[in-house]
């Protein structure tokens, strides 16, 4: 079953790296070897946009990004690094109970280590 949680992820091998440690840090190499930062590893607000939840007494990953002010002519006016709390999928469950088939299936695909709560 494809899921469909994409990430504002650049690509940044640098930022891929360093989540990558802390992951592997925290859960190990196994599941380091997991993290794919386009599909399974978003802020606190893409999380909820996706109908998921942080758990309670979760700490985020720390990432950061470049920001670009431009000015009116569309030129760089200031350059700043801006850190970034993400959340890695083990750290998340649906926000409501789930109904539909669709709706479980894509959270066992996604969320594989948690078990999944079916309405009554």
């Amino acid at each position: 079953m494809m899921v469909n949680i994409k990430s504002s992820w650049t690509g940044s091998e640098d930022t891929y790296n360093y989540v990558r440690s802390q992951i592997k840090e925290k859960w190990g190499e196994d599941e380091a070897k997991l993290f794919q930062p386009a599909e399974n590893c978003l802020t606190f607000k893409g999380w909820k946009r996706h109908g998921y939840m942080v758990k309670k007494g979760e700490k985020a990953l720390k990432s950061y990004t470049f920001i670009e002010e431009r000015d009116d002519k569309g030129e760089v006016r200031r350059k700043y690094q801006k850190t970034v709390c993400l959340f890695y999928y083990r750290q998340v469950e649906p926000m409501k109970k789930l109904t539909s088939p669709a709706d479980i299936e894509k959270a066992k695909v996604l969320l594989p280590h948690i078990q999944i709560r079916q309405a009554a």
